[in-house]
């Protein structure tokens, strides 16, 4: 689920990357956000992943308010998509034209005992 959200959040945000750093920062908390709104706990890997391409600390969370309002708006479609799917009458090539998750106001809460710097990332 979570690379499947990761490769949904390139296709939606990445048509051309101009940096890549920034492209798998975007994609990898897209893939967070999506999991952790269906319960699945992505931390121990996402938060890693985070820094691995975004640098530690303050470059992180810096890099992700910088890309907030995407971030929230690719999950926010994929959400959407997901809470509306009918497999059986619903054209999987479409996505929503105004996702309702993406209007919300954010809230993400970080499990104790995560990576270093994972509150850093999630502040």
């Amino acid at each position: 689920a979570k690379t499947l959200a990761h490769e949904i959040g390139h296709a939606i945000l990445h048509e051309d990357v101009e940096a890549r750093s920034l492209a798998e920062l975007e994609a990898e908390s897209v893939a967070y956000v999506v999991c952790h709104a269906l319960g699945i706990d992505t931390s121990a890997y996402s938060f890693g992943y985070v820094a691995g391409w975004a640098g530690d600390g303050e470059v992180a969370v810096e890099a992700i308010k910088r890309s907030c309002s995407k971030i929230q708006r690719a999950a926010g479609y994929i959400l959407d998509f997901v809470a509306k799917a009918d497999l059986k009458t619903q054209d999987l090539g479409r996505l929503p034209a105004e996702p309702e998750y993406a209007k919300a106001e954010a809230s993400v809460t970080v499990p104790e005992g995560t990576s270093a710097g994972a509150e850093d990332i999630a502040a």
